[in-house]
């Protein structure tokens, strides 16, 4: 997992399903290279992208996002979009951010039911489409785009496997 307390390079994370977990020490853009990568069918669906540093990051309309290391969480999910009309995929970044902003919500509650919560920062909210405030401070953007990537042979083989018989996600280290 996480924490502030670990070293980044000791983070132990995977993916969604049988996906892995890719980390990198410094990426220009997690978004950018999962994009790039999912394009090119390079991954698998549920990779999860994480970065301690983005030199390149950016938000809506090509916006820079600040990432320095050490401060913050900068990752990508690839999620499959199989079955969802292509003219539904704009609401898949409202409906991450409303789930996004109920899960931290729910954080602070419990968090503030032990006195353990920060009371005077301000509650979560979700300032629309796609960010989440604690008060007036964003904390939280989400990125939402399509990518057309064509069929791994590897998730084709998978999906005609067993469920026991799937293979386990791994974390893979990067220096960069």
């Amino acid at each position: 997992m996480f924490s502030p307390e670990q070293k980044f390079s000791n983070w132990n994370l995977t993916g969604f399903g049988n996906a892995p977990a890719l980390l990198f020490e410094t990426l220009e853009s997690t978004h950018s290279l999962m994009k790039a990568k999912a394009a090119a069918g390079e991954i698998a669906p549920g990779t999860l992208f994480v970065a301690d540093r983005q030199t390149a990051g950016r938000g809506r309309h090509e916006r820079t996002w600040d990432s320095p290391a050490g401060l913050n969480l900068y990752f990508n999910i690839l999620i499959p979009l199989e079955g969802i009309p292509l003219s539904s995929a704009p609401q898949i970044t409202q409906v991450a951010a409303l789930t996004f902003a109920e899960v931290f919500k729910n954080l602070q509650d419990e968090s503030n039911a032990i006195n353990l919560g920060n009371t005077t920062i301000g509650k979560v909210s979700v300032k629309w489409p796609n960010d989440i405030l604690c008060g007036k401070h964003k904390f939280c953007g989400i990125l939402a785009e399509a990518v057309t990537a064509p069929v791994r042979k590897a998730d084709a083989d998978q999906r005609q496997q067993r469920p026991g018989r799937l293979r386990l996600p791994q974390t893979r280290r990067y220096n960069t």
